[in-house]
């Protein structure tokens, strides 16, 4: 439901850099739980919080990171 608000929210390209920010950034914090042993692999940590500063994030600087990705790749 949030990865939807957050698609019609940015529009197509930008929900893409949304959904990697939200991703890498959650499993980035879950790895750090893990390693630092505040969670155990099988507790829950929410991934709602993570896909909204994301969908921040593509709201203000979206347009630059996917304008510096395209000219990183190619």
């Amino acid at each position: 439901m949030l990865a939807g608000f957050i698609g019609t929210a940015t529009g197509f390209p930008l929900v893409i850099v949304a959904l990697v920010i939200g991703i890498m950034g959650g499993g980035l914090t879950a790895i750090a739980l893990v390693a630092l042993r505040r969670k155990k692999r099988k507790d829950a940590i929410p991934f709602g919080p993570f896909l909204a500063v994301a969908a921040m994030v593509t709201l203000i600087w979206g347009p630059q990171i996917l304008n510096w990705y395209s000219n990183w790749m190619y």
